[in-house]
């Protein structure tokens, strides 16, 4: 041992040296999120190394704030944003830093639309008459429409069975994805 004076002198003394496995970090699951529904899906993250963790992901590219303290090896990542979601840095609490993998889609799903609302006479009896519409968006090949048996629904078009003049109808659209109604 050397001091700022420039004097020598045998050093002793005793240390510890730890060698931890390099941490990582793998992000999977899969989800969607109905357009301006204000849902999210959970992606599973999965730690190896010692607790408490420290990620970082991207949405789109985009670095999204870090997330700190995380004490489970199977956390649960709340995305309330669709894109691509992947992990840019991981950390653990021996200061490690990690390996990160992993990269989920996390759809958004189109909410079916009404459009063309059409009320017409029923040509063969003046007490009578039919609605008709056009649904788009959402997922075409699911299209429901409620009350269950009230007219039929050909694609996108839909037309409802007579309706007694005078009487009120209402009519509720859905698709697969569960997204929104509308009447």
């Amino acid at each position: 041992v050397t001091d700022g004076n420039g004097c020598t002198s045998a050093g002793t003394g005793t240390g510890t040296l730890s060698n931890y496995a390099i941490p990582t970090a793998t992000l999977s699951g899969n989800g969607s999120i109905c357009e301006g529904s204000g849902a999210c899906v959970e992606l599973d993250v999965l730690f190896t190394g010692q607790a408490p963790f420290t990620i970082q992901y991207a949405i789109d590219n985009v670095a999204q704030a870090p997330l700190t303290g995380i004490t489970d090896i199977n956390y649960l990542l709340e995305i309330c944003t669709p894109g691509e979601v992947s992990l840019l840095t991981q950390t653990d609490g021996n200061g490690c830093a990690g390996t990160v993998g992993g990269i989920v889609i996390v759809e958004e799903n189109t909410i079916p639309i009404v459009s063309n609302i059409d009320n017409s006479c029923d040509p063969n009896d003046d007490t009578e008459y039919f609605v008709s519409f056009e649904i788009n968006a959402g997922d075409a090949s699911t299209y429901t429409v409620l009350p269950a048996g009230s007219g039929i629904l050909t694609g996108n078009m839909f037309t409802s069975n007579p309706i007694l003049s005078g009487t009120a109808y209402n009519f509720e659209v859905f698709d697969a994805n569960g997204c929104d109604t509308v009447d």
